[in-house]
């Protein structure tokens, strides 16, 4: 049976930047089934999954955990995850722009797509290296208004860390209960610290300093509609900041931690134009913020907001026209081949290299066998020449041979 479209999610923050578009979709009379995984690892994705499946049970979304035997026009993921039949696959974006290139852009996680949606010009220009790529609008915040929360005479600062070993919590703990004299301090955590166990303590320290705690239930969008700065490390939110026009500065060890190759991290590109302030230091964190908020860096950011990202009058009309022509094979065919013949070609031989590798370390592992059995006979040999050599015979032998060996 051929369905239109499968969904997959595995989360709070990536269904909150699709819902818009799934209803649209819905509305229109198409089939559109979500697909959330499950986990039996400890780690605490299966909570996640198990969150996020539930909420939407709740709110009518038809949602599988398995796949199944449907066929579908178009698979919408964010990476490769569950293996959902279906005649186009699309990578769905639930962010703007990645800040950790050398976990996300790599071939393998993006060449078996047959369209990329993309935040604006600058990603749709070099993801275009893997697939067809697409301009589409950041769909939760299709009704963003900025408001004015004020909180007696301080800066309302929304904290924004990434998590795993790239997050800024442990680093920066202390700080931040300095900076509260001069800011209200709002903190969101990634979806990811909200329900992985190790990140627990985290969270707890951090729920212990702040003045307004949220988890990923939260929508960003009204978290941002209210802060008047941002502060964050190598996570995705630079560029959620930068697209509702939110002055943003940076605290992380590294800026360009997570570079691909020569491919250089957005952010370590902005912070090298004078776009972004940012420091490695926790005692200069007052001094980036005040920089942030200061006329020329908001002019900056701005500025690189308007020339790069995409902002249309309607967040999700590009979103539901690109998913429709694809259920329709309104594309060039010709493209859709030689991409088609191109993933064969890179898949061909990714197996050939695993199944050569594997090959090489059974090989490898047969030969550690023989030797040690090899170095186990000569061990054997050698206790037993020595128990021979220490003999009463082989003494006396010796002795004779000498006696001969003289006369």
């Amino acid at each position: 049976m051929q369905k239109d479209v499968a969904v997959m999610i595995q989360n709070y923050v990536q269904f909150i930047n699709l819902k818009s578009g799934i209803d649209k979709l819905i509305a229109k009379g198409y089939t559109v089934d979500i697909y959330c995984p499950t986990d039996k690892s400890d780690v605490g994705y299966k909570d996640m999954y198990n969150d996020i499946r539930k909420y939407l049970k709740n709110n009518g979304y038809t949602v599988y955990n398995e796949v199944n035997n449907f066929e579908y026009k178009v698979l919408l993921e964010p990476y490769p995850f569950m293996l959902i039949k279906s005649k186009y696959v699309i990578k769905y974006r639930y962010g703007c722009i990645s800040a950790k290139p050398s976990i996300v852009y790599r071939p393998d996680n993006y060449l078996k797509y047959d369209a990329i949606l993309c935040a604006g010009s600058y990603d749709a220009n070099y993801l275009s290296v893997f697939s067809k790529t697409y301009q589409t609008g950041n769909m939760k915040y299709a009704n963003f208004k900025k408001k004015n929360k004020k909180i007696a005479d301080k800066k309302i600062l929304l904290y924004l860390p990434t998590y795993g070993d790239s997050c800024s919590i442990d680093e920066i703990i202390d700080e931040l209960a300095k900076l509260k004299k001069d800011y209200y301090i709002i903190a969101k955590i990634h979806h990811g610290t909200n329900f992985v166990k190790a990140e627990k303590e985290r969270i707890k320290k951090l729920k212990n300093i702040v003045d307004e705690f949220y988890d990923s239930h939260k929508d960003l969008s009204e978290l941002l509609s209210v802060a008047e700065v941002v502060l964050t490390d190598n996570s995705g939110s630079i560029f959620e900041a930068i697209y509702t026009d939110t002055p943003v500065a940076i605290f992380c060890d590294d800026v360009n931690k997570h570079k691909l190759g020569n491919f250089n991290t957005t952010q370590y590109e902005l912070v090298k134009e004078g776009i972004i302030p940012y420091t490695n230091d926790k005692n200069e964190i007052d001094k980036i913020l005040k920089k942030a908020l200061s006329k020329n860096i908001i002019e900056k950011q701005q500025m690189w907001n308007k020339d790069n990202l995409y902002h249309p009058k309607n967040q999700v009309k590009d979103f539901v026209n690109i998913i429709e022509k694809y259920i329709k094979d309104d594309i060039d065919e010709r493209y859709y081949e030689m991409h088609n013949i191109l993933k064969s070609d890179y898949y061909t031989l990714c197996n050939s290299i695993i199944h050569m590798n594997n090959t090489i370390s059974s090989m490898q592992t047969n030969l550690n066998n023989i030797v040690t059995e090899k170095d186990q006979e000569i061990t054997l040999l050698k206790k037993n020449l020595n128990y021979y050599e220490n003999g009463k015979l082989y003494k006396i032998a010796k002795k004779i041979y000498k006696i001969f060996r003289r006369g």
